[in-house]
């Protein structure tokens, strides 16, 4: 996924600057790439036809691509025109499974540090790992 970082970020015909514009971009617009490229030291995202973006709010707009189109990602001019969106990663803490933290932590007392773990650890009690250590 990838990010339009200004307002107005051209979609192309074909992937050079020249090309004609078919589609644009707004600022915030989240967008799927259908492959990611270099063509005469540019990168270029291609989107399929038919491809949307996402507004704020989750809103889904139609670009309106009678066929594939395609965003540099930089554009000399004007600089960072979209930007790869990262991962979200998020920590779900159950109350009944020990974090890796506390494993960790504890496996740090250990005199023997090649001590292997059984996989159910985690389903252990802070007080069964200490004795098992």
């Amino acid at each position: 996924r990838f990010i339009a970082e200004l307002s107005g970020v051209i979609v192309r015909r074909r992937p050079t600057l020249s090309s004609d514009k078919v589609s644009c971009l707004e600022k915030g617009d989240e967008i799927t790439a259908l492959e990611v490229f270099r063509e005469e030291g540019i990168e270029w995202v291609k989107l399929p036809r038919g491809a949307k973006a996402y507004r704020s709010q989750g809103e889904q707009v139609s670009l309106d691509l009678s066929e594939d189109g395609f965003v540099a990602t930089v554009v000399p001019s004007q600089g960072q025109q979209l930007r790869k969106q990262s991962a979200k990663v998020s920590r779900v803490e159950d109350p009944g499974v020990l974090s890796k933290e506390v494993i960790q932590e504890v496996m740090g007392m250990s005199s023997d540090p090649g001590l292997q773990l059984p996989l159910e650890v985690k389903y252990w009690t802070r007080q069964q790992l200490e004795m098992f250590v």
